[in-house]
């Protein structure tokens, strides 16, 4: 009883080592758990639970990391997830109630923003919710949220912090129960009723430091069909973009743009597929799909649906002589940085696609993650056991698999 659910460390750097599964990260439904690091050095992790009506946390470590890659360094480094706080977060919108109707309008501001805070539910053997054990927490972790007041989301699923701001992202992939009778209704971080097509947030640590308490936010991505009045591309001219449903995993590039990966049921009547999006600049918003090869990519076809429709502004390029038309996902290995796929300002490059991956779109954005470079020389984390879908993708121990060396 109570086996799924839990987070589990290994360290593919050591073959000896043994599997730790880390109670303190809390037990719920994670889509994985992304590592950062607090100003003063202390590991943060980011999680979502991926079930609609569910929260967004982060635990952030008593100790702070050892810096090098020496015995006792990593030994040292192993021990960080084991003890610390244990956080689940709280949205609150900064517009009028009345403006948040369920129908995705925006309200009188313009934007679906506000403020957040950090809850603590549990630290050690303490425990910050009343009536529950520190034990109980751990183990009934979506049950200390409900207690604490926390914001049920439209199921967050990849927490993921830029590595060109700090700032982070957050897919929310879809609710269609939102707003149904008995369920919760509408509200700023989630302001669609029947969200069938998701979301995705844009969340501001105060201070620019993971270790802070409280955050600002806003909603980057609305998504839908751009004809559909109730969708919102960061501000930016709707006809310019690409309709997308259903974000799953996010990642970023060495430009620091936003790239999306998605997990529907064709809820837009297209297949999944790879989005890039612009976060800086008056481009801001801009959403592309990327369906042919462009600066570093080359054809994005699903091997499970062989059909990609015609009608989505998309990037494009030739293919190369020889190469199959429909092969899925190829990152190239590129010599010097290319120009930006989807725009965006041009920022120092933090790695590079390290060799030629097919790989489904569901998998991608994870192995996007390894190769910009954000995990280097520390221990990897992947979600453990589940009781329903796979259980973590190419992030550690799977890394392997999709071909990254």
């Amino acid at each position: 009883m109570n086996r799924f659910g839990w987070i589990v460390e290994i360290d593919p750097y050591d073959n000896t080592s043994v599997p730790v599964k880390h109670t303190a990260l809390g037990r719920f439904k994670h889509e994985g758990a992304t590592i950062g690091l607090t100003k003063d050095g202390r590991a943060v992790a980011y999680m979502g639970d991926d079930e609609v009506f569910d929260y967004v946390y982060k635990f952030v470590s008593d100790e702070r990391m050892m810096k090098g890659a020496s015995r006792r360094a990593r030994e040292h480094n192993r021990t960080l997830l084991t003890s610390g706080t244990l956080y689940v977060a709280r949205f609150t919108g900064n517009s009028p109630e009345s403006e948040i109707d369920g129908s995705g309008e925006l309200p009188s501001d313009g934007m679906f923003d506000g403020s957040g805070e950090w809850i603590p539910i549990a630290r050690g053997d303490e425990s910050f919710v009343p009536g529950m054990t520190a034990d109980e927490v751990y183990v009934f972790t979506r049950q200390a949220g409900d207690a604490v007041g926390a914001t049920k989301m439209d199921r967050p699923e990849d927490v993921e912090p830029n590595p060109a701001t700090g700032n982070l992202y957050i897919a929310l992939t879809n609710n269609t129960d939102r707003g149904a009778e008995g369920e919760a209704a509408a509200d700023e971080p989630n302001p669609r009723d029947e969200n069938k097509h998701g979301h995705v947030i844009e969340l501001v640590e105060n201070g620019q430091n993971a270790a802070a308490v409280g955050f600002s936010w806003n909603i980057l991505i609305v998504c839908g069909d751009p004809e559909d009045p109730s969708t919102y591309f960061g501000g930016f001219d709707k006809s310019e973009v690409s309709p997308i449903t259903s974000p799953d995993n996010v990642a970023f590039d060495g430009y620091g743009n936003l790239w999306i990966s998605t997990d529907s049921s064709r809820a837009l009547e297209n297949n999944d597929g790879l989005y890039g999006v612009v976060l800086e600049g008056d481009q801001r918003g801009k959403l592309t799909f990327v369906r042919q090869r462009a600066a570093g990519f080359r054809s994005l076809r699903s091997h499970h649906h062989r059909s990609v429709r015609d009608d989505l502004p998309a990037t494009s390029g030739r293919h190369r002589r020889g190469e199959h038309r429909g092969a899925g996902v190829e990152l190239a290995r590129r010599r010097r940085q290319p120009a930006s796929p989807v725009g965006g300002k041009h920022l120092p490059r933090r790695g590079r696609p390290d060799r030629v991956v097919e790989t489904d779109a569901h998998y991608l954005a994870d192995a996007l993650f390894v190769s910009t470079g954000v995990i280097d020389r520390v221990s990897t984390v992947s979600a453990g056991p589940r009781t329903s879908g796979s259980a973590g993708r190419c992030g550690s121990a799977a890394v392997s698999r999709c071909g990254w060396r």
